[in-house]
């Protein structure tokens, strides 16, 4: 699991990229964002958040003339054995 803040400041833009195997969570602590996650495009402002399913393509934009500030929090969810049946089970992992 993995958390953090991105600073947007007035028009700028995280890139496009892929979720893989995380699953995000962001909030939008202030200013408004114009975000996409693949074919889906919306704006969001202070206060609201959204969900990033693993295996998406997302990108966040500040096409405002203020700065805005988005925490995230990520985490995935990875096969491991199981200790008392040699099978493979589904376990969420903290990293």
């Amino acid at each position: 699991m993995g958390a953090g803040i991105v600073d947007l400041p007035p028009g700028s833009e995280k890139r496009p990229k892929n979720s893989r195997k995380m699953h995000l969570v962001f909030f939008v602590h202030y200013g408004k964002v114009t975000v996409s996650v693949n074919e889906v495009q919306f704006r969001i402002s202070a206060g609201g958040m959204w969900f990033v399913p693993r295996g998406n393509y997302y990108n966040i934009a500040n096409d405002y003339d203020f700065p805005a500030r988005v925490y995230f929090a990520q985490a995935c969810e990875v096969l491991s054995p199981s200790a008392d049946m040699g099978d493979v089970t589904q376990q969420t992992i903290i990293t």
